[in-house]
């Protein structure tokens, strides 16, 4: 059952969600918002929780990871999705110019895989769009860093950290960012609609719209 109290209780032990966004012209998604909540947020734990992060990532039998749920992603992209969606990808395989949206796994394509992550380019704006549910706990592969400027433009991101750290839904929280992209849905927009924090009602949305 949700519980804010719970949630505020783990919120308040974490780590910084905000950060200043990576150098170059990677932009942050909610930087309009970030200097007013990093006047707010309690800056502890993140080695602890960095660690917890880690191990989790490196579970290779991690539910909803993996080669096991390519064909589901690459089915809801193709079915929901009408902004022209790539695919599917390991980290290994971006050769192509990221046009439209796809979905990319840490692993390479012989690996077992581990964390999804996403990216939408909408061709009427002058940026991209990456989305991690972990947000700036996880720093952008410098794989995934070269595939986005393929764009030739500004890439955008998030920071906030969406998903709990035992949970499975990082594909699902994709296939949401994009389906509600799809909906015409602004970046803000999106996150703004879940929790700024890793709770269960952002897991709960996340299981029931993606």
């Amino acid at each position: 059952m949700y519980s804010r109290k719970r949630d505020n209780q783990f919120y308040n032990k974490s780590v910084q969600f905000y950060g200043s966004g990576f150098k170059d012209n990677i932009l942050n998604l909610l930087e309009e918002k970030s200097t007013k909540v990093l006047n707010r947020v309690i800056n502890a734990g993140e080695e602890m929780i960095q660690n917890k992060l880690n191990d989790i990532l490196n579970k290779k039998s991690v539910k909803g990871s993996g080669k096991n749920i390519n064909e589901k992603l690459l089915s809801i992209l193709n079915k929901k999705n009408n902004i022209y969606g790539r695919g599917v990808f390991s980290i290994d395989e971006l050769y192509h110019i990221p046009k439209g949206c796809g979905v990319i796994n840490f692993d390479k394509s012989f690996e077992k895989g581990s964390h999804w992550v996403c990216y939408f380019n909408d061709k009427n704006l002058n940026f991209i769009e990456y989305f991690d549910s972990f947000g700036e706990l996880n720093k952008i592969p410098n794989e995934i860093i070269t595939f986005l400027k393929k764009s030739k433009k500004i890439i955008k991101y998030n920071d906030s950290v969406l998903q709990q750290l035992d949970s499975s839904k990082c594909g699902c929280f994709c296939i949401f960012y994009i389906k509600q992209r799809n909906k015409g849905k602004k970046p803000l927009e999106i996150l703004n609609s879940l929790n700024q924090f890793p709770c269960d009602f952002n897991e709960m949305e996340i299981s029931k719209l993606s």
